[in-house]
């Protein structure tokens, strides 16, 4: 029996230790306090080589040690460090020795190679964003002397595709929608020698992207994009869609709204989906167009092309954009409604969702000026 005493209580910071290695119940090769945090490590292969990027959190830093084969588990060290406190600094470093907790946070806080504040280049994909834009968003970041080209990006990420066929399968043909948005630091040796570190990006990116998908439904077994998946909607019909065909149309919801709104608008496009009417998405139409010059006509609507979903029936070719997880997720379990229509509210503030197509008029009367 737990009993409960008023006043305050005061534990030693090799007690909350002690408490958090028999509470976690770490059995395996780490085998009580000694080994845990004073016996140094079995020896790590010469040489072994660690970056940590600026921003890196103590958890992921700890798991990456781990990884390397530089300590038995990740958590004791965890906790080692949050107990003493850690002054780890972004950097490389180069182990050839084995190392006890204590020496180890020691050399953490000097690395060989330093990212220094002034020297290091802040790379931010937001969720949504297209590989179109991959050029101008690394050109902005790393301002440099001779800009990279779309062509350039292009290249890389058809090599990055290809590179990983075994993850992917074969019937992917364009990487969009498999870049996981994030952001990412790069020091001036990355930004002087892009044409290898682009590629590198792109990978980690993609890796990313994989690895969320594997926690997704059915199982880590199987391969997300090709499993498919009964999503429910409209008067408890339900439509079936392939993994990727998921990543497609949550691209489109991503596109098309804030997050706050992504399950009524994926509830809205499965609805749609399974009455067969066409989704009539105006980014889709948007990413079919090259060289878009931020106007969308009633004649650019009317245009066929393969992303025209005012003309064409079903999904996309291919993803719109990377959405985020949240995306993946909210479309994958959708609000349950009725609604097959939405307009945006004048002024903004989101968008006003009809059941019926008179309902969706009036709305789009009161909301929506007209297209010239």
């Amino acid at each position: 029996m737990l009993r409960l005493f008023r006043g305050s209580l005061k534990i030693s910071a090799n007690a909350v230790v002690l408490m958090a290695l028999v509470l976690g119940s770490y059995s395996g090769s780490c085998l009580g306090y000694d080994k845990c945090f004073n016996e140094k490590l079995a020896n790590p292969v010469l040489g072994t080589k660690l970056e940590i990027e600026r921003g890196e959190n103590i958890q992921n830093i700890a798991k990456l040690l781990h990884k390397k084969g530089l300590i038995y588990h990740w958590f004791p060290y965890l906790i080692y460090s949050r107990v003493k406190g850690s002054d780890v600094k972004a950097g490389k470093f180069t182990f050839n020795e084995a190392l006890d907790f204590s020496q180890l946070s020691e050399k953490l806080s000097t690395p060989e190679y330093i990212y220094d504040e002034e020297e290091t280049y802040r790379l931010t994909f937001k969720e949504g964003f297209n590989k179109k834009e991959i050029h101008s968003i690394l050109n902005e970041a790393l301002r440099l002397a001779v800009p990279l080209t779309p062509i350039q990006v292009e290249q890389s990420l058809t090599k990055v595709l290809e590179d990983n066929r075994n993850l992917l399968g074969s019937e992917i043909s364009d990487i969009e929608g498999l870049l996981a948005p994030e952001t990412f630091f790069w020091g001036e040796r990355e930004r002087k020698n892009i044409s290898k570190s682009l590629p590198k990006l792109l990978n980690k990116m993609l890796q990313l992207r994989y690895n969320q998908l594997r926690e997704l439904p059915p199982s880590a077994e199987e391969n997300f994009l090709t499993a498919s998946f009964d999503i429910d909607g409209y008067k408890g019909k339900s439509t079936t869609l392939s993994g990727y065909e998921v990543l497609t149309l949550a691209s489109i919801v991503e596109k098309e709204t804030t997050p706050h709104e992504h399950p009524l608008v994926a509830s809205v496009f499965i609805n749609r989906l399974i009455l067969n009417y066409r989704l009539q998405s105006d980014p889709t139409v948007i990413y079919g167009i090259a060289d878009f010059n931020g106007n969308l006509t009633k004649m650019d609507l009317q245009t066929p092309n393969p992303y025209n979903t005012y003309t064409q029936h079903g999904l996309t070719p291919t993803p719109i954009c990377n959405p985020s997880l949240e995306s993946i997720l909210k479309t994958l379990n959708p609000a349950k409604t009725k609604y097959l229509y939405f307009v945006a509210r004048r002024g903004g503030g989101g968008h006003i969702f009809s059941e019926n197509l008179k309902a969706h008029n009036i709305a789009v009367y009161h909301n929506q000026k007209k297209r010239s």
